[in-house]
């Protein structure tokens, strides 16, 4: 029982999958992701947000007796209550952490993703000193997603990173304590600042600069060193193309432009962004077409974040065709190597206009190995997606 958490009535598991399931109180408010699709969140708000969903998982972590985000915290699964109601933020247990190993169960990545999303801060360089200290713990969970647990990341919420190394366990413990808490998202017009305006200090940007490539390349290193386990059924190798783009980086809108106001700036992204989630189709409920193994997605999720960093790149990765589905929009077909729907995992597309491959040909591919040749891209489901652009960007290796 806690204000934050929608009640549950009901759950189980579904006889057909065993996949589990919860039932809860129906509230009535707005996801999160419609109150950002307008404006995103001040500093203030999103830290509010963060620290209540850090206390959520706190009680959750004490009644099943291992701490975990076990909350949803998709901006969608996310609903804020109308102007003046008791009970302003919610969230809703999920019951798909009890899934997999216990390490996967780690982490705190997925509130990461939350505070970034909420901020626009995606990608960006941020300082310390950036929306009241919330950049400096943010910059931190960056470098390493696992590196605290529930009660020291709101501990170094609210008293800053560096803090922990002095600070004794008591405090800690005492300075978050759990009790019934309530996050406002207040009406907020003013962008996030994202760095401090004196711009005769320099110093701190080349140490920045500094640190981020000498931890850039130490992740390079061990993404691609030669390593002792067997490799997975999924291989993946990138290259440069001539011509590649450059990586995505968090870039305006395409139908911004110069001296548009912060206003017309959101609006447009706005429509970018409703012409992106025609193209995203939906990934079949687990247990209509068969459910593809953990195993096997977390394969998929360990090759996309491989590629993540080559965005423009061409790759080249053999695996078997698990399903092929149409966009919403009908203009893009998505190969699936598997039915994982997390931001990292690894699918193919063909956009239909090209005309080199029709939705009957490539379901001729279900259940064979294939080898796919293509373009790394983001797709706007989030994921990462290799663009099959030719003849030759799919060949069967075996049936």
């Amino acid at each position: 029982s806690h204000p934050a958490l929608r009640n549950v009535l009901d759950g189980g598991t579904d006889p057909v999958d065993g996949m589990p399931f919860l039932v809860t109180e129906w509230i009535e408010g707005r996801p999160l992701s419609e109150r950002l699709a307008e404006r995103e969140l001040s500093p203030p708000s999103a830290k509010a947000l963060i620290d209540l969903a850090l206390e959520t998982c706190q009680v959750l972590s004490q009644t099943f007796q291992e701490e975990s985000v076990w909350i949803e915290t998709s901006t969608d699964s996310i609903l804020l209550g109308p102007s003046g109601q008791e009970r302003q933020v919610t969230f809703r247990i999920s019951p798909l952490r009890w899934l997999g190993e216990d390490q996967s169960r780690k982490g705190l990545r997925s509130l990461l993703r939350l505070g970034e999303e909420s901020t626009g801060w995606n990608r960006r360089m941020l300082s310390d000193s950036a929306g009241e200290g919330l950049g400096a713990w943010i910059k931190a969970l960056r470098k390493n997603p696992d590196q605290w647990s529930l009660e020291q990341a709101r501990y170094a919420l609210h008293h800053g990173p560096d803090s922990l190394a002095t600070a004794p366990k008591s405090e800690i413990r005492s300075s978050a304590p759990i009790s019934p808490a309530h996050a406002t998202i207040p009406a907020q017009t003013t962008p996030p600042v994202l760095a401090s305006k004196d711009r005769t200090n320099w110093w701190p940007w080349i140490a920045a600069s500094v640190l981020t490539t000498l931890a850039t390349a130490f992740v390079l290193w061990q993404a691609f060193r030669p390593r002792d386990e067997p490799p997975p059924p999924v291989v993946a190798e990138a290259k440069a193309a001539d011509g590649a783009p450059a990586a995505d980086d968090a870039a305006e809108p395409a139908t911004a432009a110069p001296g548009m106001s912060a206003a017309e700036r959101a609006s447009a992204r706005a429509a970018q962004l409703a012409q992106e989630v025609e193209e995203i189709a939906e990934i079949p409920e687990a247990g209509t077409a068969g459910m593809a193994s953990p195993e096997l997605n977390a394969r998929l999720i360990e090759v996309g974040k491989q590629l993540r960093d080559n965005i423009g790149k061409q790759t080249r990765i053999e695996a078997r065709i698990y399903s092929v589905r149409p966009s919403n929009s009908g203009k893009t077909l998505y190969i699936e190597f598997g039915s994982s729907a997390s931001p990292d995992a690894v699918c193919a597309r063909h956009l239909t206009k090209s005309g080199v491959f029709t939705e009957e040909r490539l379901r001729e591919f279900i259940g064979k190995l294939v080898r796919v040749k293509g373009e790394i891209v983001h797709d706007p489901s989030g994921r990462i997606a290799i663009d099959i652009a030719s003849e030759d960007g799919l060949k069967i290796l075996e049936s």
